[in-house]
């Protein structure tokens, strides 16, 4: 069952999907005193942050399903999420799945499809909508639109997706 409404608990989940949207949207300045390259693109700083270029990201693919990897356990092993930008074809499918551990938040930014949950059942999803899937819930997702579907996911405990890919780019 697909709640559409938003209680006060999930206050603070949609804050940081609207933050790390904000920030995907913008590049903070970096300046040459306060950080040197290391290897993935990833900085190191004399600050407490790490700094990493998206145009870098390791990309996962599937047939009609790209998987940008922005913050992973590769790139930021101390991380406490995984952040990747999924973007699918329209009629692309990511097959039905669940994750021992992890709880997903999927941002729709773009287009419009259907989640595929337990028991055949299916929900509607389009842009401007929140999906909350707490670990072990069955999942995944139809692009159902003419265009394409775009949507950030946030993934915690950080969990490498590797494995539900087929293929590895950059």
């Amino acid at each position: 069952m697909i709640k559409r409404s938003f209680r006060n608990r999930h206050s603070a989940g949609i804050a940081v999907a609207i933050a790390i949207s904000a920030l995907m949207a913008i590049a903070p300045p970096v300046f040459a005193d306060q950080s040197i390259s290391i290897e993935g693109g990833a900085k190191e700083t004399n600050l407490p942050v790490q700094i990493l270029s998206i145009d870098k990201s390791v990309v996962l693919k599937n047939p009609g399903k790209d998987s940008a990897q922005l913050l992973w356990p590769e790139n930021s092993p101390e991380a406490q999420v995984t952040i990747t930008k999924v973007t699918m074809q329209p009629g692309a499918i990511s097959e039905r799945h669940s994750h021992a551990i992890s709880e997903q938040t999927w941002l729709i930014e773009q287009g419009e499809g259907t989640m595929l949950l337990a028991d055949d059942q299916t929900a509607p999803v389009k842009a401007g909508e929140l999906v909350r899937t707490p670990p072990r819930v069955v999942h995944g997702i139809k692009n159902t639109g003419s265009g394409i579907l775009v949507y950030i996911s946030i993934t915690t405990p950080p969990e490498n997706m590797t494995k539900f890919y087929k293929e590895r780019a950059k």
